[in-house]
């Protein structure tokens, strides 16, 4: 009799998601108002980072991959807040490299709470 094996899991079991929830909702009410600050942007900034962190708890990787994800984490939340006050070509190069890091780690929590989502209808 052969035995089926269930396919490898992008997302833990164990994790909550009340705390992303928490931290999407203060996200969700900080974001209008950063462009009137720039320190409510760099409270944005970091908020986000915290979100994508969160996030990246929720994935069942392994740990030197986790790893390896805040470190880019971290990286985009510094090519985030840099500025280049006579270098405007550099700031946005900045920007552009941060919100793709940004739209990466966005993509893999979305796959893996859909992927949750999915799994858990079908149980």
């Amino acid at each position: 009799m052969t035995t089926i094996k269930p396919s490898p899991k992008l997302y833990s079991l164990t994790t909550g998601y009340s705390r992303l929830f928490i931290d999407l909702v203060i996200v969700f009410f900080l974001v209008p108002f950063a462009s009137f600050n720039r320190n409510l942007n760099l409270l944005v900034s970091l908020v986000f980072l915290i979100t994508l962190l969160l996030g990246l708890n929720t994935l069942a990787l392994s740990k030197k991959i986790i790893l390896s994800l805040r470190f880019l984490a971290a990286f985009g939340f510094i090519a985030d807040v840099i500025v280049f006050p006579n270098a405007d070509y550099l700031t946005e190069v900045s920007s552009f490299i941060s919100h793709r890091l940004y739209s990466i780690f966005l993509l893999i929590v979305i796959m893996a709470i859909s992927s949750r989502i999915y799994n858990e209808k079908r149980s």
